[in-house]
């Protein structure tokens, strides 16, 4: 056997080596944050558990949550993407980033007076309830939330990459499980606020 096909052969081994921490690497990191996310979403639903009294006190703020949540996590879900699909291209600027961030807490801002609009039109038609705190109490979470959670994820999702974990692994999950506890949190105050 020649040099050159000792050489190919051991080149050969170290590839599939390394390809089999890679996938090892993948497999730890999903794990991770499947872990991650059941123990926020077990969070997020204690929190919820916790304050039911709270949120019974508007009638109709039931019809509200889930979309609320679904929204936001929607929300951060799509702006952690674009943030490392950038890093990945290696396109990402700080005024990208800021455009990103801003155009995200816009579209939350949008989408919650919408869903506050819906709420109320339901509640009133439906069921007879007419609150237009129903309209409020979204629009002053979603500030509260954009200004928590899209800076949160954005920073999160930066950090993952350049600690060489591979982000498109790891942020789905977290920026979802981190989404439902600060949308919830976000809507108790806003309750709170605005009681």
């Amino acid at each position: 056997m020649g040099k050159k096909e000792i050489l190919k052969k051991r080149n050969k081994k170290r590839a599939k080596t390394l390809e089999h921490k890679r996938k090892i690497k993948s497999f730890e990191e999903i794990i991770f944050s499947q872990a991650f996310s059941i123990i926020g979403g077990l969070t997020a639903g204690t929190l919820l558990a916790i304050y039911t009294d709270r949120i019974l006190l508007i009638p109709g703020l039931f019809i509200l949550l889930p979309g609320f949540l679904e929204m936001g996590n929607a929300i951060s879900g799509s702006l952690s993407a674009r943030i490392s699909s950038k890093l990945h291209l290696r396109e990402l600027t700080h005024s990208i980033l800021i455009k990103n961030i801003i155009a995200s807490f816009v579209l939350i801002i949008l989408s919650s007076i919408s869903l506050g609009a819906i709420t109320y039109l339901l509640s009133r038609f439906i069921f007879g309830i007419d609150n237009l705190r129903l309209i409020l109490i979204p629009i002053v979470a979603a500030v509260i939330s954009g200004i928590i959670l899209l800076p949160l994820t954005s920073k999160i999702t930066i950090t993952l990459y350049h600690h060489h974990e591979d982000p498109d692994n790891l942020i789905g999950a977290s920026s979802t499980t981190l989404g439902d506890i600060i949308n919830i949190g976000a809507i108790l105050l806003a309750i709170t606020i605005l009681l």
